[in-house]
């Protein structure tokens, strides 16, 4: 024992230095671990009390919501803003039909820094709530700079940037793009349907990839027309019984398929029965983009039901007064707009639940979140989302998501 204790004192009075570096660095990163967790909890608890301040606004409650994901952005950085909606999202049943237009804020916020420090530093979190963060982020650009090439390089350039975690940032993008190159700031363009979006198709023409990207920057040209239908100041007329009259006139395929698809935010507004803004889809739209029209539809209102104690099993279940095909796209396109819209982090919880009380619709709606998950979600969530499938339902059901997760198509509809 005496020799044991006589090399220690040896060993101590030889490395002292080196030992008193060592321990001293590790009560630096003790304490420092235990200010960050003390500064987060402090952070965490006045976040709590300045949602609770909006919580008890009554009816400007989102507006408050608002107005404290903004100045969080501000104050505390773009990454704070989204921990914020994520919170208000848990918090607030209501909060999901405002989400996706506060993330386009906070997109116009990150590029106004952007265009100050030249700093951009992309987040797995910005595809929150649909993507709307890159929307605004690239409509703020393209009012700026007007630089259509620098947009497209810097949606390449996030495609890059992500193609080993998300897959979907490019398409969301390209879909930016077009919202931020329609005119619809020029008030000589109102009143005429073609005027209105002309300057936004004939810039998306002009992009150098002739197939997804254009037509994705269609889609949000044709998004953007869509909205501005339900606003009177643009005085868009359109026939509420044939909604989709407009998108018959559009000569290319792609931009067709593309005004198909994004006329579902006018069609169910005009339509908030789900039933009737289906049978408007499948009677209303030509036989060739039929189950573009169908399968889009569901996207608003699995917005809306998110945010309510609405059964979302039973509304997809109303897919099934379609022929067979038709209420599979119709299930599939419900089963993607929950994850769109769902709860960030845990989008697809909800999709999967929903989605195993369908039925014989089941399998589109399963294969339908396995894709958008693949899109929104980073690879680690992809094999717990099959085995929560297969928890809920049955091997075959998991099978399905697991070749899609690894590359294959699974059974499609």
């Amino acid at each position: 024992m005496k020799e044991i204790l006589h090399f220690l004192r040896l060993a101590f009075r030889r490395h002292f230095f080196l030992i008193t570096v060592v321990v001293g660095g590790i009560v630096l990163v003790l304490i420092a671990t235990f200010v960050a967790m003390e500064s987060k909890w402090w952070q965490n608890r006045q976040f709590s009390a300045r949602i609770g301040v909006c919580e008890a606004e009554g009816p400007r409650k989102q507006q408050c919501f608002e107005e404290l994901i903004l100045s969080v952005a501000h104050t505390g950085g773009i990454g704070q803003a989204f921990d914020i909606l994520a919170e208000l999202y848990a918090r607030d049943r209501e909060f999901a039909s405002f989400c996706h237009g506060n993330t386009h804020e906070l997109g116009a916020i990150a590029y106004d820094d952007f265009r100050r420090s030249k700093d951009f530093s992309p987040s797995s979190k910005m595809s929150y709530c649909g993507f709307g963060f890159y929307h605004g982020f690239l409509e703020a650009m393209l009012f700026d700079k007007g630089d259509l090439g620098g947009a497209e390089r810097f949606c390449d350039w996030l495609d890059e940037k992500f193609r080993e975690e998300i897959q979907g940032v490019s398409f969301a993008c390209y879909h930016g793009i077009g919202h931020g190159v329609i005119d619809g700031n020029d008030p000589t363009r109102w009143g005429n349907v073609q005027k209105f979006v002309e300057p936004g198709l004939a810039l998306c023409r002009t992009l150098s990839d002739t197939g997804d990207h254009r037509e994705r920057c269609a889609s949000g040209v044709f998004n953007a027309l869509a909205l501005a239908y339900r606003d009177p100041k643009y005085r868009l007329a359109n026939d509420t019984r044939d909604p989709y009259a407009f998108c018959r006139t559009q000569g290319e395929v792609y931009l067709r398929r593309a005004c198909y698809d994004q006329m579902n935010t006018y069609v169910t507004w005009v339509y908030p029965n789900f039933a009737d803004a289906l049978s408007v889809a499948a009677t209303r739209s030509e036989e060739a983009f039929r189950t573009v029209a169908v399968s889009s539809v569901p996207g608003p209102m699995a917005q809306e039901v998110l945010a309510t104690d609405a059964d979302i099993a039973a509304l997809i279940n109303v897919c099934s007064t379609l022929s067979t095909h038709l209420a599979d796209m119709c299930a599939q396109g419900f089963g993607s707009g929950l994850i769109e819209f769902g709860k960030p982090g845990e989008e697809y919880r909800v999709a999967i639940e929903a989605c195993a009380r369908t039925g014989e619709r089941a399998p589109a709606c399963f294969n339908a979140v396995a894709h958008s998950v693949m899109d929104r979600l980073p690879p680690k969530t992809h094999e717990q989302m099959c085995r929560d499938i297969a928890a809920l339902t049955s091997a075959t059901a998991a099978e399905d998501c697991f070749a899609i997760i690894r590359g294959k198509e699974g059974r499609t509809f």
